[in-house]
């Protein structure tokens, strides 16, 4: 990060920023790292539902208010789910930010002029976002018991996690239940390759970037099977999106199941949300904007709080 070579940490205007990002403490509390996938897998239904019906749909860079608020309902909602710890937020905050969030959400529909959606479908997209709101509480609330237990679980939660989101974007978007199933499942599968790898992550973390983990084979296989069958799956239902980012992801968790270690553990686990967001970014370049934004202010409290670089694609010797 650039501001890293003029402010260092001992420096006098460092400490200075350093008691004022303090007050910030609280606001992080609803954990804004994770809008970067929440973003990108609503995205990632709406760019599906336009691909399919909009000849041609690449760098839709129109401003749409409706986006503006159901990405802001969105955000909202994912706050309330957020806030898990009761010693600093209370039950009134928490119901305020998700009644809030699905009051946008609902006037991002009624904004969209161009949207013909049905009522029944109006209710499926709020089913949809309840689903995720539920399903992202539980996962806030109880994630290192979660990540603690077998592999079948973390992907029972992965899925529903990611097929909400996508079903949200493609509901919303004007399409059907059934094909929205059909067309979530290469992403769905991609979600799961990267979520089950987060404890591996978190191991590669600790230790030097050269040594190896021991007993990863399992998860790094499994990984590695489903992004290749959602890459399959992507190239024979016609999605470029998901089948060209998934050919470029797929060869890390294959490094990663030959040669486990920490470094490749850390890029396998890194890289895939960020190069499916890139090409996702190539239908709704306005994601790109909002991730861009989101990481670089995370990059710069983490600096100023604690003196470290995240989130970050780098590893020692990139």
């Amino acid at each position: 990060m650039l501001i890293t070579r003029y402010i260092k940490i001992d420096s006098n205007l460092y400490k200075k920023i350093n008691g004022l990002i303090k007050s910030c403490d609280r606001l992080f509390f609803i954990r804004p790292i994770l809008f970067l996938i929440v973003w990108t897998f609503v995205a990632a239904g709406l760019s599906r539902y336009y691909g399919l019906t909009t000849p041609e749909f690449y760098w839709h860079k129109t401003f749409n208010v409706y986006f503006l608020f159901l990405f802001i309902g969105i955000t909202l909602i994912s706050s309330s789910a957020a806030l898990v710890k009761k010693e600093f937020f209370s039950n009134g905050i928490v119901l305020f930010l998700l009644i809030l969030g699905l009051l946008c959400f609902i006037a991002s529909i009624f904004l969209d002029k161009n949207n013909s959606l049905m009522s029944t479908q109006v209710y499926q997209a709020g089913a949809w976002i309840l689903v995720f709101y539920s399903i992202w509480r539980i996962l806030l609330k109880n994630h290192e018991q979660i990540f603690q237990d077998k592999i079948s679980l973390r992907i029972f939660i992965g899925s529903f996690s990611s097929l909400s989101l996508f079903m949200t974007g493609w509901t919303v978007g004007g399409g059907s239940f059934l094909n929205g199933i059909y067309s979530s499942l290469p992403y769905v599968l991609s979600f799961c390759a990267v979520f089950i790898f987060y404890p591996l992550a978190i191991k590669a973390e600790k230790i030097d970037y050269n040594d190896y983990l021991n007993n990863v084979n399992k998860i790094t296989l499994i990984s590695f099977i489903l992004f290749t069958l959602s890459t399959a799956i992507g190239y024979f239902i016609n999605d470029p999106v998901i089948s060209t980012a998934g050919v470029i992801i797929t060869p890390f968790f294959l490094v990663s199941l030959i040669v486990p270690k920490a470094e490749h553990i850390l890029r396998a686990f890194r890289y895939p949300l960020f190069i499916l967001a890139i090409f996702i970014g190539v239908k709704l370049p306005w994601l790109l904007l909002g991730l861009f934004i989101t990481s670089s202010i995370i990059r710069l409290y983490n600096y100023f709080r604690f003196g470290i670089v995240f989130p970050t694609l780098k590893v020692i010797n990139d």
